[in-house]
């Protein structure tokens, strides 16, 4: 039995490799529910493909996906959330009965099984932006906590005597798995982003963690980052004190992007003291816009001091 299963799922996947819209969903659902890690997993991949082609095929299976995001074979496991990804794009409420189990998934081992859950949790963001709020402070820990992965070092990995092919594959997979690593900060950056539009004040007791990143985060990650900031400045709470220092620091940064957010956010919280460096952002910026936005900033600030 378990040699056909083997053979029916290995002819799915190859159907759905080629042509996508003629595999009968209804075949993978009993794959779903074999033995053999194998067999499922194969029959998730098939399931992938069909939900990249054409999501709404894949709607009426989306309870025994959903049964696999905690399948005890872990490859299976991440192709559920990578299938659940593609089909919450146009459906999210597929995906909302499972988020909590795939939140738990963002502390896994690999760097790219965390990506994949990550990814799952994107298109619940704008639907179900409450689920968000009351993981705030999981969000945050995971931020914290995500490693970046770092370059491998070629000269250390040459000392293991490798040949230069097995060399090549583990700069490869590094490489891979930095890029993973960095793109799920990203997302978690993002999702805090969400959480802050909506009840600024659910982060207020982290911010100077979260603060913490800014010097070693990838620029997307910063955006994101200073966009927080902006959002509970924004709301104007008495109570909560924003890392303001942090904030004017980066009006140096290099990303344009990171500069202007950090104006929009200094403007928001009043931040008088910085019209200063503020006015210096104008006469010296080579973007014409962010300068001219410091500009208005300063002008305003001082205005209203």
């Amino acid at each position: 039995m378990s040699t056909d299963l083997e053979s029916r799922s290995r002819e799915l996947l190859e159907r759905a490799r080629t042509e996508p819209d003629r595999v009968d969903v209804s075949a993978i659902e009993p794959l779903l529910e074999a033995d053999d890690g194998h067999v499922r997993h194969d029959a998730l991949r098939a399931a992938t493909l069909i939900a990249d082609d054409e999501p709404d095929r894949l709607r009426p299976i989306a309870g025994v996906i959903r049964a696999r995001v905690d399948d005890p074979y872990p490859v299976a496991s991440s192709t559920a959330m990578m299938a659940l990804s593609l089909l919450g794009e146009s459906h999210p409420d597929a995906v909302r009965p499972v988020a909590p189990t795939i939140v738990d998934h963002l502390d896994d081992p690999s760097p790219g099984y965390r990506f994949r859950a990550a990814s799952a949790l994107v298109p619940l963001a704008e639907p179900y932006p409450e689920f968000f709020v009351e993981r705030a402070d999981v969000l945050v820990d995971r931020l914290v906590a995500e490693p970046v992965v770092t370059p491998i070092r070629t000269e250390a990995v040459r000392e293991e005597n490798l040949s230069p092919d097995r060399i090549k594959t583990r700069e490869k997979a590094r490489e891979a798995d930095r890029g993973r690593s960095i793109a799920c900060r990203e997302i978690l950056a993002h999702l805090l982003v969400h959480v802050a539009n909506v009840r600024p004040d659910a982060l207020a007791d982290r911010l100077e963690e979260i603060a913490d990143e800014l010097e070693a985060a990838e620029p997307s990650v910063r955006e994101a980052l200073v966009d927080v900031f902006g959002h509970v400045a924004e709301a104007d709470l008495s109570t909560v004190e924003l890392p303001i220092d942090r904030t004017v620091a980066l009006l140096e940064d290099d990303d344009p992007t990171v500069r202007a957010r950090a104006i929009r956010t200094l403007g928001f919280a009043g931040a008088a003291d910085a019209v200063d460096s503020l006015r210096a952002v104008a006469e010296s910026d080579d973007d014409e816009a962010v300068a001219e936005f410091a500009r208005e900033t300063a002008d305003w600030l001082a205005e209203t001091e």
